[in-house]
C-alpha cells in the first residue's frame, strides 16, 4: 500500500536518529532473551503455545483468515497468511497477542498490489489506484503481534521492490526479533518499514531499501 503523507527533513532525521539508538540498545537485551556468542544465531527465547510457525517461504495468502488456522490453498503456513490470520483472530489460542515464528530462509513477497479498475479522471498516474489489501503487496500488520526470526543473516524478509516489505497500521504496537528486511520499495513513505504504530526492533536488519521519505523506516 502507499501513502501520501508528508513529514520534513527534520522530522525524519530527528526519529530515524531515535530509532538508530533504539535498535542499538535493544540489540543486546530484551525480556528473556539472552544473546547467543558470536551474534550468528537468534538467542533462545521461550516461543508461546499458541504461536504460528511458518512452513514455506512462499507468499500465499490464508485461505479463512480469523478461523484460528494458518493455511493457505496450497496447504501451507506462509509467512503472509499467518500474519493475515493474526490480523483477524487477534488472540491465539492461549489468549495472547499472537507470535509467528519464521525458520531461517529468503521470503520474497511476489504478490503485486492490485490496481482498481475504472477511470477516476486524475491522470495516468492516479487513474488506476492500488486496491487495499493484506493479500497483495506490503506484509500488513493490522493488530499487535510478535514476529520471531532465527537470526538476521538467516531469516531475510525481501519486498523485491514490489512495496514496502511492512506496514503497520495505527495501534498495531508490534515487535520483530532476529531478521533482516530488505528490497522494500515505499513510493512515498517507509521502504521497508511504515509503522503508524510503537514498533521494536531486536536484532533486526534493515537494508537496501528505498523511498522518497524513509528508505529503511518511516514512523
Amino acid at each position: 500500500m502507499t501513502r501520501t503523507n508528508q513529514h520534513s527533513g527534520l522530522d525524519f532525521a530527528a526519529i530515524a536518529l531515535r530509532l538508530l539508538l533504539l535498535v542499538s540498545v535493544l540489540g543486546g537485551c530484551g525480556g528473556g532473551v539472552s544473546p547467543a556468542p558470536g551474534g550468528n544465531n537468534a538467542p533462545s527465547v521461550t516461543i508461546p503455545l499458541g504461536a504460528l510457525t511458518v512452513n514455506t517461504t512462499e507468499d500465499q495468502p490464508d485461505v479463512m483468515p480469523g478461523d484460528g488456522v494458518c493455511v493457505s490453498t496450497e496447504g501451507h503456513c506462509a509467512l503472509r497468511a499467518a500474519i493475515m490470520e493474526a490480523n483477524s483472530a487477534k488472540f491465539d489460542s492461549e489468549g495472547e497477542r499472537f507470535t509467528i515464528v519464521v525458520p531461517a530462509g529468503t521470503y520474497n513477497l511476489t504478490i503485486p498490489n492490485q490496481l482498481a479498475t475504472g477511470d477516476l479522471g486524475l491522470g495516468e498516474v492516479l487513474a488506476r489506484p492500488i486496491i487495499d489489501s493484506e493479500a497483495t503487496g506490503s506484509l500488513n500488520l493490522e493488530v499487535p503481534m510478535t514476529i520471531h526470526g532465527m537470526g538476521a543473516r538467516k531469516t531475510i524478509i525481501t519486498g523485491q521492490q514490489l512495496d514496502r516489505v511492512f506496514e503497520l497500521s495505527s495501534g498495531a504496537d508490534s515487535r520483530l526479533t532476529d531478521l533482516t528486511v530488505t528490497g522494500g520499495d515505499g513510493n512515498t513513505m517507509g521502504g521497508g518499514i511504515y509503522a503508524q504504530a510503537h514498533l521494536r526492533l531486536e536484532r533486526v536488519h534493515i537494508m537496501r531499501n528505498r523511498s522518497s521519505g524513509g528508505g529503511g523506516i518511516f514512523v
